[in-house]
């Protein structure tokens, strides 16, 4: 590894794996460090866009943080959704406190061709 990997993360990610081998996704060692540090990476990018800066891989990187740290998609509502209305594949809803449902609903929707 090269030494910035060497220096600042590679000893850290060691770490990570040791303490739990089959860790689903890296990003779940490091939650206390993306909540400090997610609010200051999303400002600086908005000052980027706004400025007419390109940092698009930046800003996919800061799309699949928020993805990946997320516990519902708003996003992969609206997909969910779609299916249903044009395969009837059913969909889970959202409760109160966030969490989905278990069943899945089917909505009538009315007939999107005629």
């Amino acid at each position: 590894a090269g030494c910035i990997l060497q220096g600042a993360l590679l000893e850290p990610m060691t770490k990570a794996f040791e303490a739990d081998p089959n860790i689903p996704n890296l990003l779940c060692a490091f939650m206390e460090e993306l909540k400090v540090g997610m609010p200051a990476f999303r400002s600086t990018m908005a000052k980027m866009a706004m400025a007419g800066e390109p940092t698009t891989v930046m800003q996919a990187s800061l799309g699949y943080l928020a993805t990946m740290t997320r516990g519902t998609m708003k996003a992969g509502q609206v997909v969910s959704l779609q299916r249903d209305v044009f395969g009837r594949h059913g969909f889970k809803r959202l409760k109160a406190n966030g969490q989905a449902t278990e069943e899945l609903h089917h909505a009538e929707w009315p007939d999107m061709i005629s």
